[in-house]
């Protein structure tokens, strides 16, 4: 696992980051700025570890856990909070995922990520994904929630060919909310018994779906 202490930042000059354990990722703070972050729980989770500063500052974002990612609002630390322009996720346990993000956020396919990783002879080594990370996906009946405190969210299908860029499995429900702005939802699926909600706290805001919103 890597656990970061509440209080500690892994900070750089706009390059990517890079995180992977075989179990639990436990953070406390990301800067990125301009760069991507990667994120991996092999079997898993993807938590908050502390409120002292937002967990993840980037341009995009994307995590891969075998377990969950975040926490209900009220449970431990809560959900993850975020920075980020936009987002690539996928939780295979039976919570799902809960991320609240500060500002405008698109739902679409993320990089690679490429980072540098130093061997034990002082050398070099490239660390890639092999391909692009595309929607937001919870299966095991893993609920989905995303929320934006300011700025649009918009959800798109991202560089694959499913025709959504939310996807839920099981009895897990979806909560897209958000904050101020407008939401726009350009393909939503709910393959289970769950339930779905689209929403937004400002009266004068829109809530735009372009394209399917579907449940079993």
């Amino acid at each position: 696992s890597i656990t970061m202490a509440n209080g500690v930042r892994t900070m750089t000059h706009n390059a990517n980051v890079r995180y992977q354990a075989q179990m639990d990722v436990a953070l406390a703070s990301i800067v990125a700025s301009t760069g991507h972050v990667s994120l991996t729980a092999t079997t898993g989770d993807i938590i908050d570890h502390g409120d002292t500063h937002v967990e993840v500052i980037a341009a995009s974002l994307r995590m891969w856990a075998g377990g969950n990612i975040g926490e209900a609002a009220g449970s431990n630390y809560g959900h993850l909070d975020t920075s980020v322009d936009t987002i690539s996720a996928y939780a295979s346990g039976s919570m799902g995922l809960f991320v609240t993000n500060s500002q405008a956020l698109t739902v679409a396919e993320v990089i690679t990520v490429a980072v540098k990783r130093v061997d034990s002879p002082a050398g070099l080594v490239d660390r890639v994904h092999i391909a692009n990370q595309s929607d937001v996906e919870t299966i095991n009946g893993g609920t989905i929630v995303l929320v934006t405190q300011s700025g649009n969210l918009t959800v798109t299908n991202g560089g694959d060919t499913d025709g959504t860029g939310i996807n839920i499995t099981g009895a897990g429900h979806v909560l897209l909310h958000n904050g101020q702005s407008d939401v726009a939802v350009q393909g939503l699926g709910q393959r289970g018994s769950g339930h779905i909600r689209v929403s937004t706290e400002d009266m004068a805001a829109t809530l735009y779906v372009q394209a399917d919103i579907m449940t079993s």
